[in-house]
Formats: C-alpha cells, sequence, structure tokens
C-alpha cells in the first residue's frame, strides 16, 4: 500500500490546494475510487508520502467507540477526540514541499 496526499488541483476555480485527505491505496486505480467516494478525482492532484499516519500523543478514544451510536443516537466518540496528529515523517515531507501529479482524465488502471 502507498500512502497519499489528495488536494484539489492547483487551477481549481472553486478551491484550489484545498486538501481532500491522506488516503492509502494499493493502485492510482484504487486511489481513484476512494476520492471518488468525495469529489471528482479528474479535478484532484495527488502526491506521495512517506509511510507514516495519523497518532495521538496524549489522551485518545478506544477504538471500538469511534462513530459508535450510545443510547441517544449520537456519536460516543469520533476520530477528532484527543489530539489527532500527522507522524513526524509525513510532517516533515508536507514542510519540505510534496511533488504533486494529477490525474489523468480517466480512471488509470
Amino acid at each position: 500500500m502507498t500512502l497519499y496526499c489528495v488536494r484539489m488541483a492547483v487551477n481549481h476555480p472553486m478551491v484550489p490546494e484545498e486538501i481532500v485527505g491522506i488516503i492509502s491505496a494499493k493502485s492510482l486505480g484504487e486511489l481513484w475510487d476512494l476520492v471518488d467516494e468525495i469529489c471528482n478525482p479528474s479535478q484532484t492532484e495527488y502526491a506521495v508520502l512517506p509511510s507514516g499516519g495519523i497518532i495521538w500523543e496524549e489522551s485518545a478514544p478506544k477504538v471500538s467507540d469511534i462513530y459508535r451510536l450510545n443510547d441517544q443516537e449520537q456519536c460516543v466518540a469520533t476520530i477528532q477526540d484527543g489530539k489527532p496528529n500527522l507522524s513526524q515523517a509525513v510532517q516533515d515531507a508536507i514542510t519540505d514541499g510534496l511533488v504533486f501529479k494529477s490525474f489523468q482524465q480517466s480512471k488509470p488502471e
């Protein structure tokens, strides 16, 4: 699996360079499908990130509580509870500047 940073294309008329997400995928075709759940992949750009992820440096929710509903149908916890942050390797890659590539107009193989 490869870890990607995906953003809206630099020439997007409404939200240029807005982050779409940090997404792990087996191939560019799978990345396309995952981005397609959020927005039009042909309007995005992607960059490869080093190994890393989202970490919690302080208190964090139980995995079993994330997005589980309580009796009042409210989330017991969300992934934002606690203090999530990007791992140092991912932070460094973003700070140092990523090289983004555009998707073609159709899904890659």
